[in-house]
C-alpha cells in the first residue's frame, strides 16, 4: 500500500492516528472495559427514550405553555452528559480541563451566548415593528411529517453553507473559511467545545433553521420538537 494511500485523511489529526494502535492495546486490557462498551452503545438509546419522554410531556400541554419544562431537561441532559464523558471519556486526550474551559469555552460560551440572545431580541423587535407574519402553508401539516420536513430543510441548507465553508474557492471560500475556521480550532473532542465558534457562524446557523421554519409556517408542535 501506498504512502499516500495510507495516509489519514486531511481533517484527521495525525497524532490520533499515531495513537490508535496504543488506544486500542489499552482499551483490550482497561478493567472498565465493559462499561466503557454499555456507556458507548447504551448512551443514546436511552437519551433518545429521554427526549422521546419529555417530548410526550411538552405535547400533552396546553400550547401556549409548550416548553416549559425545556430548561430543567436541558440542564439534566448537559449534565449528565458532562458526567459521563468526565468519569468515562472516549480518549483520556478529549478531556475537558479547567485550562480549555475558562480560557477558551467559557468566553466563546458567553460570547455566543450574548450575540445570539441580542440577534434574537433584535429580530423580535423587527417582526413587531414591520409587522413580518410567519407563513402558514404547512400549518395543518400532521406532526410527524412537519418535523422530518422542517429538520430536513434546516439541515440541507446548513449543510451546503458548512460544505462551502471547506470547499469554496477565492475570496468568498477565504471568507467562509475564516468565519468557520474557529469550530475546527479545538483539539479535544467533549460537549462543551461545541461552543467553540466565530458569532457569524453561530448566526448563520441559527438562521439556517429558524429563518426558512419561520416562513414555511409549521405549527408550534412542529418548531418545538424540530
Amino acid at each position: 500500500m501506498s504512502k499516500q494511500a495510507s495516509a489519514p485523511a486531511r481533517d484527521y489529526p495525525q497524532r490520533w492516528a499515531a495513537d490508535d494502535k496504543k488506544h486500542r492495546s489499552r482499551r483490550a486490557k482497561d478493567p472498565d472495559n465493559y462499561l466503557n462498551r454499555l456507556l458507548r452503545y447504551a448512551l443514546y438509546p436511552v437519551l433518545l427514550a429521554a427526549m422521546a419522554g419529555y417530548a410526550y410531556l411538552e405535547l400533552h400541554t396546553d400550547t401556549d405553555q409548550l416548553g416549559r419544562y425545556y430548561g430543567y431537561y436541558i440542564l439534566g441532559l448537559v449534565g449528565v452528559m458532562l458526567t459521563i464523558e468526565s468519569l468515562h471519556p472516549m480518549r483520556t486526550q478529549w478531556k475537558m480541563t479547567k485550562q480549555t474551559f475558562f480560557r477558551r469555552d467559557l468566553p466563546f460560551l458567553l460570547l455566543g451566548a450574548a450575540t445570539l440572545g441580542g440577534i434574537n431580541y433584535l429580530t423580535g423587535v423587527a417582526i413587531i415593528q414591520h409587522g413580518i407574519a410567519h407563513g402558514s402553508a404547512h400549518a395543518g401539516m400532521p406532526l410527524f411529517p412537519g418535523v422530518v420536513l422542517a429538520l430536513l430543510t434546516g439541515d440541507f441548507i446548513w449543510y451546503w453553507i458548512h460544505r462551502l465553508s471547506h470547499e469554496a474557492r477565492g475570496k468568498f471560500g477565504q471568507v467562509l473559511w475564516k468565519i468557520h475556521v474557529a469550530h475546527h480550532l479545538p483539539q479535544q473532542v467533549y460537549l462543551l467545545m461545541h461552543a467553540v465558534a466565530h458569532p457569524i457562524n453561530a448566526v448563520t446557523a441559527r438562521a439556517c433553521f429558524a429563518v426558512p421554519l419561520f416562513f414555511l409556517g409549521f405549527s408550534p408542535e412542529v418548531l418545538f420538537l424540530a
